[in-house]
Protein backbone atom coordinates (compact mmCIF):
# COMPACT_ATOMS: atom_id res chain seq x y z
CA UNK A 1 0.00 0.00 0.00
CA UNK A 2 1.48 2.77 -1.30
CA UNK A 3 2.01 6.03 1.92
CA UNK A 4 -1.01 7.79 0.66
CA UNK A 5 -3.23 5.12 0.48
CA UNK A 6 -2.17 4.39 3.91
CA UNK A 7 -2.61 8.05 5.17
CA UNK A 8 -6.22 8.30 4.07
CA UNK A 9 -7.14 4.34 5.16
CA UNK A 10 -5.77 4.71 8.65
CA UNK A 11 -6.82 8.77 9.35
CA UNK A 12 -10.16 8.18 7.79
CA UNK A 13 -11.73 4.68 7.70
CA UNK A 14 -9.04 2.41 10.04
CA UNK A 15 -11.26 0.64 12.74
CA UNK A 16 -9.54 0.30 16.10
CA UNK A 17 -9.07 -3.48 15.27
CA UNK A 18 -8.29 -3.49 11.94
CA UNK A 19 -4.67 -3.67 10.95
CA UNK A 20 -4.74 -3.93 7.52
CA UNK A 21 -6.67 -2.95 4.50
CA UNK A 22 -7.48 -6.08 4.47
CA UNK A 23 -9.00 -6.69 7.39
CA UNK A 24 -10.83 -3.00 7.16
CA UNK A 25 -12.50 -5.28 3.85
CA UNK A 26 -13.22 -8.24 5.90
CA UNK A 27 -14.96 -6.59 8.38
CA UNK A 28 -16.91 -4.60 5.97
CA UNK A 29 -17.75 -8.12 4.05
CA UNK A 30 -18.68 -10.03 7.24
CA UNK A 31 -21.26 -7.58 8.76
CA UNK A 32 -22.74 -6.61 5.01
CA UNK A 33 -23.19 -10.91 4.95
CA UNK A 34 -24.74 -10.91 8.44
CA UNK A 35 -27.80 -10.26 6.62
CA UNK A 36 -27.77 -13.24 4.53
CA UNK A 37 -28.32 -16.95 5.37
CA UNK A 38 -25.38 -18.15 4.26
CA UNK A 39 -23.03 -15.93 6.14
CA UNK A 40 -19.58 -17.69 4.51
CA UNK A 41 -20.60 -17.84 1.15
CA UNK A 42 -21.28 -14.24 1.09
CA UNK A 43 -18.65 -13.44 2.93
CA UNK A 44 -16.40 -14.71 0.17
CA UNK A 45 -18.29 -12.92 -2.14
CA UNK A 46 -18.26 -9.52 -0.55
CA UNK A 47 -14.58 -9.52 -0.34
CA UNK A 48 -14.21 -10.74 -3.96
CA UNK A 49 -16.39 -7.73 -5.18
CA UNK A 50 -13.96 -5.24 -3.03
CA UNK A 51 -10.92 -6.34 -4.70
CA UNK A 52 -12.58 -4.26 -7.80
CA UNK A 53 -14.73 -2.12 -5.97
CA UNK A 54 -14.84 -0.21 -2.47
CA UNK A 55 -18.30 1.17 -0.93
CA UNK A 56 -19.38 4.57 -0.22
CA UNK A 57 -16.87 5.91 2.85
CA UNK A 58 -19.50 6.24 5.65
CA UNK A 59 -20.32 2.27 5.10
CA UNK A 60 -16.64 1.33 5.36
CA UNK A 61 -16.43 3.33 8.62
CA UNK A 62 -19.54 2.02 9.81
CA UNK A 63 -20.08 -1.85 8.99
CA UNK A 64 -18.95 -4.28 11.16
CA UNK A 65 -18.15 -1.36 14.36
CA UNK A 66 -19.74 -0.93 16.96
CA UNK A 67 -20.62 2.70 16.25
CA UNK A 68 -24.37 2.02 16.71
CA UNK A 69 -25.11 5.66 16.42
CA UNK A 70 -23.24 6.50 13.13
CA UNK A 71 -24.99 6.30 9.61
CA UNK A 72 -23.70 4.03 6.72
CA UNK A 73 -25.50 6.72 4.22
CA UNK A 74 -23.46 9.43 3.18
CA UNK A 75 -26.33 12.06 1.83
CA UNK A 76 -29.53 13.10 2.85
CA UNK A 77 -32.25 15.85 1.99
CA UNK A 78 -33.74 17.32 4.72
CA UNK A 79 -37.84 17.43 5.27
CA UNK A 80 -39.63 20.25 3.63
CA UNK A 81 -38.91 23.53 5.87
CA UNK A 82 -41.78 24.52 7.54
CA UNK A 83 -41.94 28.65 6.98
CA UNK A 84 -41.83 29.72 10.74
CA UNK A 85 -39.22 29.62 13.07
CA UNK A 86 -40.39 26.62 14.76
CA UNK A 87 -40.08 25.09 11.37
CA UNK A 88 -36.62 26.47 10.87
CA UNK A 89 -34.73 25.33 14.11
CA UNK A 90 -36.88 21.66 13.58
CA UNK A 91 -34.90 21.11 10.48
CA UNK A 92 -31.72 22.40 11.94
CA UNK A 93 -31.86 20.32 14.82
CA UNK A 94 -33.03 17.10 12.74
CA UNK A 95 -29.68 18.05 10.34
CA UNK A 96 -27.35 18.45 13.66
CA UNK A 97 -28.19 14.75 14.54
CA UNK A 98 -27.89 13.85 11.17
CA UNK A 99 -24.42 15.16 11.07
CA UNK A 100 -23.03 14.06 14.36
CA UNK A 101 -24.03 10.86 13.07
CA UNK A 102 -21.43 11.52 9.90
CA UNK A 103 -24.03 11.93 7.72
CA UNK A 104 -24.14 15.12 5.20
CA UNK A 105 -27.28 17.36 4.70
CA UNK A 106 -29.25 19.07 1.50
CA UNK A 107 -31.63 21.81 2.42
CA UNK A 108 -34.22 23.04 -0.25
CA UNK A 109 -34.91 26.72 1.07
CA UNK A 110 -37.91 27.29 -1.02
CA UNK A 111 -40.48 26.93 0.99
CA UNK A 112 -39.31 30.36 2.96
CA UNK A 113 -41.27 33.43 2.43
CA UNK A 114 -39.41 35.64 -0.25
CA UNK A 115 -37.20 38.53 1.63
CA UNK A 116 -39.79 41.61 2.39
CA UNK A 117 -42.81 39.51 2.45
CA UNK A 118 -45.18 40.81 5.60
CA UNK A 119 -44.58 38.21 8.84
CA UNK A 120 -49.16 38.23 9.99
CA UNK A 121 -48.71 38.64 13.86
CA UNK A 122 -45.02 40.17 14.56
CA UNK A 123 -45.10 43.14 12.60
CA UNK A 124 -42.09 42.67 10.44
CA UNK A 125 -41.24 41.73 7.45
CA UNK A 126 -39.18 38.07 6.33
CA UNK A 127 -35.27 38.40 5.81
CA UNK A 128 -35.89 35.52 2.77
CA UNK A 129 -34.22 32.30 2.65
CA UNK A 130 -31.27 33.91 2.03
CA UNK A 131 -30.34 35.23 5.37
CA UNK A 132 -31.45 31.99 6.76
CA UNK A 133 -28.83 30.00 4.35
CA UNK A 134 -26.03 32.65 5.65
CA UNK A 135 -27.26 32.38 8.88
CA UNK A 136 -24.12 31.39 11.46
CA UNK A 137 -26.15 28.30 13.22
CA UNK A 138 -26.58 26.79 9.73
CA UNK A 139 -23.22 27.37 9.64
CA UNK A 140 -21.83 26.53 11.85
CA UNK A 141 -23.65 23.51 12.07
CA UNK A 142 -22.79 22.32 8.43
CA UNK A 143 -19.36 22.76 9.62
CA UNK A 144 -18.75 22.09 12.86
CA UNK A 145 -20.84 19.13 13.45
CA UNK A 146 -18.23 16.34 12.67
CA UNK A 147 -19.58 13.45 14.62
CA UNK A 148 -17.64 10.26 13.80
CA UNK A 149 -15.97 10.67 10.16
Amino acid sequence: MDDLVQYIWSRKYRYETDDSLEATKERIARAAAHAEQDTELWTGRFLELMNVFLPGGRVINSLGTDRRKTTSFNCFVSQVIDDSMDGIFESLHKAALTMQAGGGVGFDFNTLRPKGTTVKGVGSTSSGPISFMKDIRFHVCVHRCVGSS
